[in-house]
């Protein structure tokens, strides 16, 4: 079986949607932080001014990690693209998009995979007996690509149990 290679790079849209909504709630998080004199009434939950201070306080912090990750996330799009490779033997893939580091997987080790779509985004999802990797199509650059890198692993896992 020839070496199939695909590029796998994180869409640029994904970077700016995930840095202008983390700045944005980071910002208003602060603001209220700051602005705060009044209890947080949640269901089930009456939170004093000081504490809900701190809760505001931690969420700006969670959502200013999300601006890293954005950034990450637009530098990685603009940088040269990582390779999904499915060799003769194992599929080599970025262990996820905001990581340099890659999976092997060989054919005979995968259990299941599958396509799944969540909210108009589709994954491949490849599991194994310990680990699992996950492709998003958006990812995979090339117009056709995902349905190519689909096909041709599902034909090389049923290749790589047929007994001879």
């Amino acid at each position: 079986m020839e070496t199939l290679t695909f590029n796998y790079k994180p869409l640029l849209r994904s970077g700016v949607f995930m840095l202008l909504g983390s700045a944005a709630f980071s910002v208003g998080l602060v603001w209220m932080a700051f602005a705060n004199d009044a209890e947080l009434r949640l269901p089930g939950v009456d939170l004093p001014p000081v504490v809900a201070t701190g809760f505001y306080a931690v969420l700006a912090i969670f959502f200013a990690v999300g601006m890293l990750v954005g950034v990450i996330l637009i530098r990685s799009s603009f940088g040269p693209p990582a390779q999904v490779v499915l060799s003769a033997t194992e599929i080599t893939a970025p262990a996820s998009q905001l990581s340099k580091k890659t999976r092997v997987i060989p054919y005979a080790d995968i259990t299941s995979m599958r396509v799944n779509t969540i909210q108009h985004n589709t994954f491949l999802i490849i599991k194994s007996n310990q680990k699992t990797l996950s492709i998003p199509k958006g990812s995979v650059a090339e117009r056709g690509a995902f349905d190519t890198l689909c096909a041709a692993l599902d034909k090389r896992i049923v290749a790589s149990r047929v007994k001879l």
